[in-house]
């Protein structure tokens, strides 16, 4: 915006009767609880992986298990850092507001000069107010250049403040990339509006976790393996791909003795569902 074409009527009266710099502090404030949460929740993460591989596990598993901990521990410490960052921009761009009223004239002082001009050339008849007038219209041009250069320096420092700082969605992006999740994709047949993310872990099977993005529901999971004939589990919604809510179908096919061969019901609840939930509208 350019501020010089404004005249001290409209740059005045917008700062001061906006809703001043509260709403930032809250704003503020909201972020500081959660870098406070987001850090507790890194610690106590933190505290637990280390408890357990310390004491009561050990072995591949623990340390496989504390691989796999690191990058939510991560993220969340991350997270946490980020949030302290806009909580202090907040404040920032608060504090420049407040500088940019205090720079600012009040309205009834323009108020006033322009009252005072308009009766200065009404009584002007003989050309005896010409010195008072003159003066009034440099008082005037004055308020002009002191509420644009307290107005531009505001939006100087409000533009800086939101310039550092950094995309959430790229903490999302790292921890995705530290978990090797494949991007977001939609290949579910007959239900464009679903979105689904494909998961490998090793040769032994993969998951594809679908979701809602209109209301960011995990809907249902997809297991592929060759230990299994058929292996869906379908979740909240019902979806043309994956049949009605609540339906689990898992059937294990046993090479090893005839009575193995049987099909067997298993419930099974993805574990990366909430955290893809999560990452939907980030894009990964």
């Amino acid at each position: 915006m350019n501020f010089s074409v404004l005249p001290p009527e409209i740059n005045s009266a917008r700062i001061f009767s906006g809703a001043g710099s509260a709403p930032m502090l809250e704003a503020a404030a909201a972020w500081d609880a959660l870098a406070s949460e987001l850090g507790s929740a890194a610690s106590s993460f933190s505290s637990v992986t280390s408890g357990l591989t310390e004491q009561a596990w050990r072995g591949p598993a623990a340390a496989a298990m504390t691989a796999a901990a690191a990058p939510y521990a991560g993220w969340l410490s991350a997270a946490a850092s980020q949030a302290t960052g806009a909580a202090g921009q907040a404040r920032t761009v608060a504090g420049a507001f407040e500088a940019a009223l205090a720079a600012t004239v009040h309205p009834l002082q323009v108020s006033a000069n322009r009252n005072g001009f308009v009766q200065l050339v009404m009584s002007n008849l003989f050309g005896q107010n010409a010195p008072a007038i003159a003066a009034a219209e440099a008082e005037y041009e004055q308020m002009w250049a002191q509420d644009v250069a307290a107005m531009v320096g505001y939006h100087a420092g409000a533009s800086a403040a939101g310039g550092a700082l950094g995309p959430l969605h790229n903490l999302a992006t790292q921890l995705a990339s530290a978990l090797g999740l494949s991007p977001v994709t939609n290949p579910v047949a007959g239900d464009p509006d679903f979105m689904s993310q494909t998961t490998n872990f090793g040769g032994l099977f993969s998951t594809t976790s679908l979701a809602d993005p209109d209301d960011n529901h995990f809907v249902a999971t997809n297991i592929s393996s060759p230990l299994f004939t058929a292996a869906v589990t379908s979740g909240r919604e019902t979806t043309l791909g994956l049949g009605a809510p609540g339906q689990t179908i898992l059937t294990f096919q046993s090479p090893v003795a005839p009575f193995l061969n049987s099909s067997i019901a298993l419930p099974v609840t993805d574990p990366l569902a909430p955290l893809f939930t999560a990452l939907l509208p980030l894009g990964f």
